[in-house]
């Protein structure tokens, strides 16, 4: 029987020492699959950080296009409403102009002009030369009378509203009402409220 104790205590000390490892060997292994899987998890995380980043950037930087396109679309828009106002508004003043120019007031307008223009001529101007418009050129003499020289009368079809231009060389005066027109529009742009920051 002693001997089948021993063979007993031997076996039950195989089995204790197989059980031990099996249970150090599955501790390790759950260990090992437990540290993998937290290396997994950071891992995981790190790139969903990375790429939720990268995302973020690229839906801001999509975002600021599209915003910045916009923007451009609406400040074409707000030029195009103002020009469209301004087109509208220097529409009807030429047509006043237009009026004005058939009016019993023109012919003194242009006597004024003339005067106004004569006062910027040099001392000893001996003549010059007027330009008109082609239906301004029946003043030509009321025209000439406030010269008081010599004038040589021009058709310009530059000047569409009317009043007159003086070449007396090298100098070179501008006083038609399209020039007078034109030089409105920095005003109109500045006083008008229709300024586009």
């Amino acid at each position: 029987m002693i001997e089948s104790e021993k063979y007993s205590k031997f076996i039950a000390a195989i089995t204790k020492e197989v059980h031990e490892r099996r249970e150090s060997i599955e501790k390790q292994a759950r260990e090992y699959v437990e540290e993998q899987l937290e290396k997994a998890e950071a891992e995981l995380k790190d790139e969903t950080e990375r790429l939720i980043k990268r995302r973020a950037v690229t839906i801001r930087e999509e975002t600021g296009r599209e915003l910045s396109g916009r923007e451009l679309e609406n400040r074409r828009e707000l030029f195009a409403c103002r020009d469209k106002i301004m087109a509208g508004v220097f529409d009807k003043a030429k047509t006043k102009i237009t009026e004005f120019t058939v009016s019993d007031g023109y012919k003194a307008f242009l006597r004024d002009s003339s005067e106004k223009m004569r006062g910027k001529l040099p001392p000893g101007t001996q003549s010059l030369t007027v330009y008109m418009r082609k239906n301004d050129l029946i003043y030509k003499d009321a025209v000439e009378k406030t010269f008081k020289i010599p004038c040589a009368f021009e058709e310009d079809a530059e000047i569409a509203l009317g009043g007159l231009r003086i070449s007396a060389p090298p100098l070179l005066f501008d006083d038609t009402l399209d020039t007078r027109l034109s030089d409105q529009l920095p005003w109109f742009y500045e006083n008008s409220g229709l300024t586009i920051y």
